[in-house]
């Protein structure tokens, strides 16, 4: 393997390790959400001395001010923003997958990208307004649905990236599920009636808009840990010539094991 292979490959290993990194996130917050729930529950449902555990401590007491329905809220919100953080994971990394190939083949940006005077006065090099054109042309491809971006890889780099029926209908229904709780959380519709006057009715459930379950999350996520898996190995094999990382398919399958931990040393934060 060529240096310039090696290196490449170097390369999208760590921007593909950024998927597996908001994996070990995400685990980790739903577990502070599962436990929070479960500790809720027991405390109202529990005998005051359940257990030897005295109840008549500040913090219980603050724990158990706590009414149904702002717990009903709290899992709501909470099962919804899991939910969009899965997805948001997905498409960082379809997106850095693009942003990748189109910086390593230049040709496939398009014909059709223009560059404004500014842009051309203002940069400091060829290579900058060729990163500037990937870029654009990246997110133009982000608006597609995650099935469109996927054909346009396929199709534009030779990718295979196969994924049986199931996964692609998860990967559509839970993708939708996320746009509407990012674009829509309206309890009310507006529009015209019959006679042209406007009214305004209730279209869904006020205390939860969008129908999200529990159980939403680990569907979507094997299905978008399966689509990952798929671009993945295809990139490397098919566009890099060279073999997939072990340790990025080891961490992502130890999530379907339920294997997953992350490193109990504190790491170094972020804003040091």
């Amino acid at each position: 393997m060529s240096d310039s292979v090696d290196a490449r490959l170097r390369d999208y290993n760590t921007l593909a390790s950024s998927f597996v990194l908001g994996l070990f996130r995400l685990s980790e917050a739903r577990i502070v959400a599962l436990t929070t729930a479960i500790a809720l529950f027991r405390l109202h449902s529990e005998p005051p001395e359940a257990d030897g555990i005295p109840r008549d401590n500040a913090i219980v007491d603050e724990l158990r001010r706590i009414s149904y329905s702002e717990y009903d809220s709290f899992r709501y919100v909470t099962d919804a923003s899991l939910l969009v953080y899965a997805t948001t994971l997905l498409d960082t990394f379809l997106t850095d997958t693009t942003r990748f190939l189109l910086l390593l083949h230049p040709d496939s940006i398009g014909d059709n990208q223009t560059v404004s005077l500014k842009s051309l006065l203002s940069a400091a090099s060829t290579a900058e307004l060729i990163t500037d054109a990937a870029l654009r042309r990246a997110r133009e491809i982000s608006y597609l649905p995650f099935l469109g971006r996927i054909e346009f890889l396929r199709k534009k780099f030779g990718l295979e990236i196969v994924l049986n029926a199931n996964t692609v209908a998860d990967l559509d229904h839970y993708s939708g599920i996320r746009n509407v709780v990012v674009h829509d959380q309206a309890v009310f519709d507006v529009r015209l009636d019959h006679s042209g006057v406007l009214e305004v009715s209730r279209k869904t459930c006020p205390r939860h808009p969008t129908l999200v379950k529990s159980t939403d999350l680990a569907a979507a996520l094997r299905a978008y840990r399966v689509v990952a898996v798929a671009i993945y190995r295809d990139v490397v094999t098919r566009v890099l010539k060279s073999h997939p990382d072990e340790n990025f398919l080891r961490a992502v399958a130890a999530f379907d094991r339920g294997e997953a931990k992350a490193p109990l040393e504190e790491p170094p934060r972020s804003d040091a």
